[in-house]
């Protein structure tokens, strides 16, 4: 059965335009809040454009989404080239919704977005940690400790006491491979 009987057919002349211009469109169409759309704009603008910017959406291949993954990965953390994969992916989904592409390449087998490292979270315990009491970060740095509110730091002991919310002073253990 051919493509155009089945409803499939995706005319070869509409993936002729190219990311960048799509991906202009498909930002201002999104109903981000500001501060999403400022951090996806800023991911395309150092991210995305750079590499695919000309290249015409027909021309995006998976091996060419996951060399452009590798290069990435000796950039940034793996966390963050998830990130920038998902919005990728994003794009060139609508393409695909749009009938300018038959299919995602960042939905191929073939694309594999770098593995994050999961740390496990140890709880603190109700002797506080020194570096809270004495108000500095865990890093020992003392920036602006005397016009410090005492609120933060008693909420942290609040959290700590019934183990919520501790990321950002939390020590963190590798996960046993």
């Amino acid at each position: 059965m051919s493509s155009k009987l089945a409803g499939a057919y995706v005319d070869p002349a509409a993936g002729r335009i190219t990311f960048g211009a799509f991906a202009e469109e498909w930002l201002a169409s999104q109903t981000f809040d500001p501060s999403t759309h400022e951090a996806v704009a800023s991911r395309l603008r150092v991210h995305l454009l750079p590499i695919f910017g000309n290249v015409e959406l027909r021309h995006i291949r998976p091996s060419t989404v996951q060399a452009w993954l590798r290069s990435r990965q000796e950039r940034a953390a793996p966390r963050c080239v998830r990130v920038m994969l998902a919005n990728l992916s994003s794009i060139l989904g609508a393409a695909v919704e749009d009938g300018l592409i038959p299919r995602n390449p960042c939905s191929s087998r073939a694309v594999r977005p770098p593995a994050v490292e999961q740390h496990k979270v140890i709880p603190w315990t109700t002797p506080q940690p020194p570096h809270l009491e004495a108000g500095t970060s865990n890093r020992g740095r003392r920036a602006h400790a005397q016009q410090r509110d005492a609120r933060p730091a008693a909420l942290l002991r609040q959290r700590a006491a019934r183990g919520r919310n501790q990321h950002p002073c939390a020590r963190r253990v590798p996960r046993p491979r």
